[in-house]
């Protein structure tokens, strides 16, 4: 039986087409349906059905949600001017776009993320990952404040079939949207858990520790890795409803390319743009989640207090603000830090609020705040050298900007924490911590240890399903 949701979208379908229609051949059109709200979680698992190569989920904690699937358009840059490229790229399609409405967070919405370095190797974990990967999603669904929009994203030749098109769109909005089949895999099971050899990263903590005591560096964000190799094809769709499932804080987030998919629930935004206001959150200086309400609280007040920690904080939020004033008219923030707390771990924080310049951009600003001190070190260039000699492992897309804009003055992105990049029947999952001449390796190991526990935790739950 057709449901009165499927008789009022094949309606606004119809409609979406004869508009569309008008504007063929003239670049990219956008048509935003106002829909009822969905489960967007099962949009974005009912996309593998189609015949596409891109998809993306996007949620922030009491903020707007995502999921685009197929690419109606995309954009790939390599090298040291990725930022600009992709900006201005981008910013050719939002002027030669058509959209019959602007509402936040719809129409042609373009959504991806770069790598932690401008280079990644073209063949490899990495490969389907460039230094920026964007695209702007076919059927984009978007939902806030309990309002929920579906836009279509079409590049459209001239004489196309109006009817061969309708189909389509039935036949694929059918799928993403009412189709319930369910999503498991029986019997999954860890074949293989590989690290990186303890003694060789604490040798490499130790190497920094030293160079920060000779007045080489002040800070090194060190990471490492945890390989897990299944039984079966994990799809991507079950781990993330388990990372949704265990959110406390922050985003989640996944961009799949060529089937590859690179996901995570990281704590950390990067920058966001809201008309001429930015946001950026400084997390610097972490402890683990006690076992008790009374034990949490007591770790918390400590992590406050403690000399190291606040240190290192500091140090992150004054190199933001100074990188902020570049674009900002006023920038604002508190004098004292606070407390964020995850699932696995606490954090100290404060946000950055800035008026932005009107010549500056969103994609400046990304530019010029990655890496953070928080992911890479200080000074910079000499951090990340030390990060290219030490780590054996590319870092890819984890521990970078990862995120969206509409184009129209809105945009976020996140920065790619918590993660894991999922290939098939393996996993690989990333984690760091902040060296500083204080740090004890030995502590910054357990850290990292605490870090890997959300994706672990999301994993064990799909052992289980």
């Amino acid at each position: 039986m057709v449901t009165m949701e499927e008789q009022y979208l094949t309606l606004e379908l119809e409609k979406a087409v004869e508009w569309m229609a008008g504007f063929a051949g003239r670049g990219l059109v956008s048509y935003i349906i106002p829909i009822p709200p969905a489960d967007l979680l099962n949009v974005f698992a009912n996309g593998s059905k189609l015949s596409v190569h891109r998809r993306a989920f996007w949620s922030e904690d009491r903020g707007v949600t995502f999921v685009g699937i197929g690419a109606a358009l995309e954009y790939n840059a390599q090298g040291d001017r990725r930022f600009q490229e992709t900006e201005e790229w981008y910013q050719q399609v939002i002027h030669h776009a058509v959209k019959n409405r602007i509402i936040y967070g719809t129409g042609p919405l373009m959504i991806g993320g770069f790598s932690f370095s401008d280079k990644v190797q073209s063949v490899g974990e990495w490969q389907h990952f460039p230094s920026a990967g964007f695209f702007i999603p076919r059927y984009l669904f978007t939902e806030k404040d309990d309002q929920a929009w579906l836009t279509i994203n079409m590049h459209l030749r001239s004489g196309f079939s109006k009817d061969e098109m309708l189909n389509r769109l039935k036949n694929d909005l059918q799928i993403l949207l009412f189709s319930q089949e369910k999503q498991d895999t029986p019997d999954l099971k860890i074949l293989q858990k590989v690290s990186d050899h303890r003694e060789d990263w604490l040798q490499a903590a130790r190497e920094i520790i030293d160079r920060i005591r000779a007045g080489h560096v002040d800070k090194v964000v060190l990471s490492r890795t945890l390989n897990i190799i299944l039984n079966k094809i994990l799809e991507p769709a079950i781990l993330l409803k388990k990372l949704y499932a265990n959110r406390t804080y922050g985003f989640v987030f996944a961009i799949e390319r060529e089937g590859d998919c690179f996901l995570g629930a990281t704590p950390e935004r990067l920058v966001k743009r809201d008309g001429e206001h930015l946001y950026v959150d400084c997390l610097a200086g972490t402890d683990r989640r006690g076992r008790t309400a009374a034990e949490d609280e007591a770790i918390g007040q400590s992590l406050l207090q403690d000399s190291k920690n606040l240190a290192e904080h500091r140090f992150v939020v004054e190199s933001i603000i100074e990188t902020m004033q570049a674009f900002c008219e006023t920038i604002s923030a508190p004098g004292y830090p606070r407390l964020v707390k995850t699932e696995s771990v606490q954090h100290l924080y404060t946000p950055v609020r800035g008026q932005m310049k009107k010549t500056a951009s969103l994609f400046e600003v990304i530019g010029a705040l990655h890496p953070t001190p928080a992911m890479g070190g200080s000074p910079r260039e000499r951090a990340l050298a030390m990060i290219g000699e030490l780590e054996p492992h590319e870092r890819g897309w984890y521990a970078a900007p990862v995120g969206w804009t509409d184009g129209f003055q809105y945009g976020d992105f996140a920065v790619g924490i918590r993660s894991v990049l999922l290939s098939g029947q393996k996993l690989r999952l990333f984690a760091g911590c902040g060296i500083v001449k204080d740090s004890k390796p030995d502590q910054e190991y357990e850290e990292t240890e605490m870090k890997f526990r959300p994706i672990l935790r999301a994993l064990e739950g799909v052992l289980h399903v």
